[in-house]
Order: structure tokens, then C-alpha cells, then sequence
């Protein structure tokens, strides 16, 4: 597992300046919003659609761990945008440039939520993991299995 750390490390670690920037933006939009789109890059950085589209591959590459939102219909939880969270703290941690104790973090809300999602995430139990978002954008963190609500505080 070190290993692994390692070389996402070192991969983070090779990216251009810039790369590294805009990763770190799609990390902040991920979980101060919950979702980020190509749009959003592209415009903020002033680049193509293609590149945007790139960096996005790139983060799911770093970052895999999605939550679809959760709906009655289910081509309209395919098409809603997912909440990304990272699968391994460390390389959140690496992406944000942030090794603060956690009583000092800015972000210890954020990181006790992508902890939550990755305990949730690694249970047998769990069959299916989604959040709730109205059109008001009030939240709930997850739904697990369809039946039980949990929204996340530290």
C-alpha cells in the first residue's frame, strides 16, 4: 500500500505547475460545492474543453471515490452530477498541500466527510451509497441503501 502512495505521490509531485493548480481548484469545487464540470475549469483557466476534459480524467485517476445523487428516477440520478471524494486522505492531502493536524485544518469538515464516505464506501453491508440534494441545495451526506439518511458534522 505504501508503494502505491508513493508513486500517486511522485505522479502528483511531476505535474507541471499549472496541472497541479488546476487540480487543486477541482479538488476545492468537489467538496466545497460538490460538483465541478468542465465549464468550470475551462473558464476559470482560460483553456480548451479537451484540456478541461483531461484534468477531470487526471483527478478520477487520483480521486475515484464518486457519490451519485440519490432519486426515485434513475436516469435522473445517471445524469445529476456526482459528489467526488479521494479513496486515500494522504493523496487529498498531497493535492491540497495541506499536512496540518486536523485541529488546525481548515477543511476538517470536508475531510471527516470523504472519511465517512470511504468507511460507508468499504462496508459489505452497503449495497448502495448516494447523497440527497434538493433544487434549494440543502443536502443530506449520504443514503445508504435507499432507506437510511446520515448527514455528516465534526
Amino acid at each position: 500500500m505504501e508503494s502505491n502512495m508513493n508513486t500517486a505521490e511522485t505522479m502528483i509531485k511531476t505535474l507541471k505547475w499549472n496541472t497541479r493548480q488546476r487540480l487543486q481548484y477541482i479538488e476545492i469545487m468537489a467538496f466545497y460545492t460538490g460538483s465541478v464540470s468542465r465549464s468550470d475549469v475551462s473558464s476559470k483557466f482560460g483553456i480548451s474543453d479537451p484540456a478541461a476534459t483531461k484534468d477531470l480524467k487526471l483527478y478520477s485517476q487520483i480521486a475515484p471515490g464518486t457519490l451519485s445523487p440519490f432519486h426515485k428516477n434513475i436516469r435522473k440520478e445517471l445524469t445529476k452530477m456526482p459528489k467526488l471524494y479521494f479513496l486515500d486522505l494522504g493523496i487529498r492531502n498531497v493535492v491540497l498541500d495541506n499536512f496540518d493536524e486536523m485541529e488546525f485544518r481548515m477543511d476538517k469538515g470536508m475531510m471527516f466527510e470523504n472519511l465517512t464516505f470511504k468507511l460507508l464506501d468499504d462496508r459489505k453491508d452497503v449495497r448502495k451509497l448516494n447523497f440527497w440534494r434538493t433544487q434549494s441545495q440543502n443536502e443530506v451526506d449520504f443514503v445508504v441503501n435507499g432507506k437510511y439518511a446520515f448527514e455528516v458534522k465534526f
